[in-house]
């Protein structure tokens, strides 16, 4: 009788514990999130899997949240003007990796620290020999610069070196890339992570230069809707600064920057 008792005991107490357990997951706050086609901020991995510097830093905020709120969504690919729309209207809760500008911030509540900085960079063939220390020096040697079509890289180009020697070409930087080791531009004006990516992943590195000019630089953000609670909102908050200051967000920025920018 005391085994069975013995027995029972133990698996009322198991029952127990799978409830509490599924009862503190349900008790978890879900908050919905989408990818952006922007590497390296979301991209697909060897294995199929998506994967990035966001994917890192939503992993490491959910790991630290523990059972208060958990991010999911990152897998699904959503344009950027849709995403915009639906984190404004409340379906979703939250996007990584935005800059800020006056406009969104009025439609967005941004967690005000920076999750990671970006950094425009200027990219020469590495057999043109080009040292280039100044943006006077590609405007007076009357260089070309060649940058992704539509993005806010290619509209500052333009305000720094002039209509006439920027073209916006692709928006594929692999192909931005190809052009420019084909000699069909003389510079690749983009942002650091952008280059690192593609340099990595194409084994560029003794096809192209850095040039040690970074004429802008900007953080990026994790920026939650309107529609979110204060009190959500706090917690991630707290999770974000957390692992600002504990150095995670450093490590996952450096994994995915090039180590002397």
């Amino acid at each position: 009788h005391m085994k069975v008792k013995g027995k029972l005991l133990i698996s009322t107490v198991i029952l127990a514990i799978f409830n509490l357990l599924f009862c503190m997951k349900a008790l978890s706050i879900e908050l919905k999130t989408a990818a952006q086609d922007s590497a390296p901020k979301f991209f697909k991995g060897a294995d199929g899997r998506i994967t990035g510097i966001c994917v890192d830093i939503i992993k490491a905020i959910n790991e630290e949240a523990g059972s208060d709120f958990e991010i999911t969504g990152y897998e699904n690919f959503i344009p950027a003007k849709r995403y915009k729309l639906m984190l404004e209207d409340g379906e979703l809760d939250l996007m990584l990796g935005l800059s800020k500008n006056p406009e969104r911030e009025k439609r967005f509540q941004y967690i005000d620290i920076p999750l990671y900085s970006v950094k425009h960079v200027i990219v020469s063939r590495a057999d043109a020999n080009l040292q280039i220390n100044s943006i006077e020096d590609i405007i007076k040697k009357r260089l070309s610069v060649i940058s992704i079509l539509g993005t806010g890289s290619a509209k500052y180009a333009k305000q720094i070196f002039g209509e006439e020697l920027v073209s916006s070409v692709t928006k594929r930087p692999e192909t931005l890339m190809r052009m420019l080791i084909a000699n069909r531009g003389d510079l690749v004006y983009y942002h650091n992570l952008g280059i690192m990516h593609e340099i990595r992943r194409g084994d560029l590195f003794k096809k192209v230069t850095i040039q040690p000019v970074i004429p802008r630089e900007y953080s990026h953000y994790l920026a939650m809707s309107r529609k979110t609670s204060k009190d959500i909102v706090k917690k991630v908050y707290d999770v974000v600064l957390k692992l600002k200051q504990n150095g995670r967000l450093d490590d996952i920025y450096k994994k995915y920057a090039a180590e002397d920018l």
